[in-house]
């Protein structure tokens, strides 16, 4: 009995061995098929996904079913999306389009026969079909895929930068070397992919996925290197195939999320099929579905591109060389110091933040600095930076909450700085129009600033609505506007006065809990690029959209970032705060340097309970200051919102109805498409908690920047 055991033991443990000590484990060393099974049922999709990324450009719309994918009812012809005009006359297109069919589709549904020869048409692709009631739901099925053939031969050519380096870590990492080219499906390896719910790189990692491999901050975002994110996404599609033990699981949860897919499994079983036929999760929809099926197709025309895109030259790799910096220094020194452009500087760190560029920060210490490996002989120098450029501290951030009061003059003698600056660093009107409750940002010594032309934060606006740029000091005699946020603009009179409430005692929320950080997927993917504008946005008649847009500026917080009351007990401080969107009480543990379960324990919230916006909590302000928590906080949603409109801008304004049943966390991400804070920005006075039927929201319409 007793060696029966013991070989029961030893057999145990050399199967653990053999699949979590080996490669093969993970499908290293197996053939593509091994890893990557193709199922019979997901081969339509697999067919659809090769023709939109090696056959239709984006000038190219299909128009299809969304869930029998060999269903393709027309391609049709778009014009170039810059043109003047051409995005309007695309919609049209594509919604003449959707209602031909959907018309043709009702028609056959209700049992009339088809009279023409596109109704025959249709009518013969649903013969056949396993579900008989295909066709009668085929009209609500209908979805428009823009072509991406002209993009992910754009892929094809910048991954030669470095797909050579990614093959290897994902070898090194025992994994198998086609999930090199799983940013094909997540980016089109574009380097400055960036979604609207923060996903970032060409991994397209979120804030909170990425901060457990990657060092993120205002900095510094590590999700931007190619490199630094191809180790982050080895690690985390190594950790989820041992949740979930196959690949079709762990990359469709690269996309859905971990838990989604131990929901899914635990509904459905490990069969990957039956989770593709008939798992219905609430947030398991298009992407999620297909996901699997795209990276397969991009796999397959990716490694056979000159089949597809003929000979084409793709990027060199990228040589460069590291430098550990043992102290904080910028950036004009060391394209001194090594006599290299900024510009290479730039292109050798995309995990460096504009701010670093701009002047406003400096590289930070224990980064790993990258330089041309071409310059060997600034390189062979390059650990010994001298003394006289390293900087013992940080730059800070500084920032002013405008009050009651204030005018940018009166800000910009305080803080010993000159007005213009002010003014350029925070884009404001040539009035210099201030609004309570802003965040101005105060700009650093030698900060280089320029019009919103030429640095960018104004982007964010659409060129017909940007508000004006100063021209010059203003007049001083003249009166500088100040105005409550989302009031017409007033003149202000009177004396400085404080408008700040002091805080009640904390108590236990009673609010329905509002997830704070909406998307904590890894993969966001960008590259289907899915055209379509809600048709439950109402867009605006009026030119009250441009008054909205001039008040929301997209350079300037606002919102609640201060320490709202300190309380000494003893040797002891402690500050109230309010919470603002996306914050977690895991941002605050970082920020404070302290564990979550203190936070927990001071606010009497049990585990796995929720913070919810406008939440009252306190925090200890022993180890790290009432400034310094100030300063993470601030640089933590600055840093948010200058990536969003970096990549996007505010086209015009419009209003949605709240529904009954609507909740703020359902409507960002399924129906507004939109993050959390950009719903509250632009709704500052409406309390998102507790949304009722009826309310009129605010919704900023917002488009890519053109690449």
């Amino acid at each position: 009995m007793k060696k029966s055991i013991v070989l029961m033991l030893c057999l145990g443990m050399v199967i653990s061995a053999m699949f979590f000590g080996h490669p093969e484990a993970f499908g290293h060393g197996h053939t593509m098929n091994d890893a990557f099974p193709r199922y019979p049922d997901i081969e339509p999709n697999i067919r659809f996904w090769k023709k939109v990324y090696s056959e239709y450009s984006t000038r190219k719309g299909i128009i299809h079913d969304n869930r029998n994918l060999d269903i393709i009812y027309e391609v049709i012809d778009l014009d170039p999306p810059t043109g003047i005009g051409n995005q309007k006359s695309n919609e049209k297109k594509i919604k003449y389009a959707k209602k031909k069919y959907e018309a043709i589709l009702k028609k056959l549904a209700h049992g009339q026969k088809p009279d023409t020869k596109t109704e025959e048409h249709i009518w013969r692709m649903f013969q056949g079909k396993k579900d008989p009631r295909a066709l009668n739901n085929a009209w609500k099925n209908i979805r428009f895929q823009l072509g991406q053939k002209d993009r992910f031969m754009q892929g094809v050519i910048r991954s030669g930068a470095y797909l050579d380096e990614i093959r290897k870590i994902m070898k090194d990492n025992g994994l198998p070397e086609e999930l090199s080219y799983l940013p094909h499906v997540e980016s089109s390896f574009n380097y400055e992919a960036y979604s609207k719910f923060g996903a970032a790189g060409i991994w397209q990692f979120t804030r909170g996925t990425g901060k457990k491999y990657m060092n993120i901050d205002y900095t510094l975002d590590e999700r931007r290197d190619p490199i630094l994110s191809a180790h982050a996404a080895a690690k985390h599609l190594k950790s989820d195939y041992q949740k979930l033990g196959s690949w079709p699981f762990a990359l469709t949860a690269y996309n859905h999320g971990l838990n989604g897919m131990l929901r899914a499994r635990n509904q459905k079983g490990p069969d990957y099929a039956s989770i593709f036929n008939e798992y219905d999760g609430r947030l398991f929809g298009f992407a999620s579905r297909n996901f699997y099926s795209e990276f397969l197709a991009a796999t397959e025309v990716a490694k056979n591109y000159k089949k597809y895109f003929g000979e084409i030259d793709l990027h060199p790799p990228v040589k460069r060389v590291a430098i550990p910096l043992s102290g904080y220094v910028s950036v004009s020194d060391i394209a001194d110091h090594y006599q290299v452009t900024e510009k290479q500087i730039r292109d050798m760190n995309p995990a460096l933040r504009n701010p670093v560029f701009l002047g406003q920060k400096y590289i930070p210490k224990g980064y790993h600095l990258y330089l041309p490996e071409t310059n060997g002989g600034s390189v062979k120098i390059a650990k010994h930076i001298p003394e006289t450029l390293l900087n013992t501290k940080q730059k800070p951030s500084n920032f002013y909450r405008v009050q009651k009061g204030d005018t940018a003059g009166n800000i910009a003698r305080r803080e010993g700085i000159r007005l213009k600056d002010l003014i350029l660093a925070n884009q404001l009107d040539k009035k210099a129009t201030l609004y309570v409750g802003q965040h101005l940002r105060i700009p650093a010594p030698e900060e280089k600033l320029m019009p919103a032309s030429v640095s960018g934060p104004e982007q964010g606006l659409s060129k017909k609505s940007r508000i004006q740029k100063p021209v010059g000091r203003p007049e001083p005699e003249k009166p500088i506007l100040l105005a409550k946020k989302n009031d017409a603009p007033v003149p202000e009179t009177g004396g400085s006065s404080t408008d700040r409430e002091i805080s009640p005692p904390v108590t236990e929320p009673q609010e329905t809990a509002v997830q704070p950080s909406l998307l904590e997927d890894a993969g966001e993917v960008l590259t289907p690029a899915l055209e379509k504008s809600s048709p439950e946005i109402e867009l605006p008649t009026s030119p009250s959209s441009d008054e909205i847009l001039e008040v929301v500026n997209p350079a300037i917080l606002t919102g609640h970032l201060e320490v709202e009351e300190v309380i000494i007990k003893g040797k002891n401080r402690y500050g109230i705060i309010r919470v603002e969107a996306e914050e977690t009480l895991g941002h605050y543990a970082d920020w404070l340097e302290l564990p979550t379960r203190t936070l927990r324990s001071l606010n009497r919230l049990k585990f796995g309970k929720s913070i919810h916006m406008d939440q009252k909590l306190k925090i200890p302000l022993n180890k790290v200051g009432k400034e310094q928590f100030e300063e993470k906080r601030y640089e933590f949603h600055k840093g948010i919102e200058e990536d969003f409109f970096s990549a996007y801008r505010i086209e015009k304004v419009g209003t949605y109805q709240v529904k009954k049943g609507d909740n703020i966390w359902t409507l960002c991400v399924q129906t507004l498409e939109l993050p959390l804070w950009i719903i509250k920005k632009y709704n500052p006075d409406i309390n998102l908690n507790h949304l009722q039927p009826g309310t009129e929201l605010k919704v900023p319409i917002v488009k890519k920047l053109e690449e």
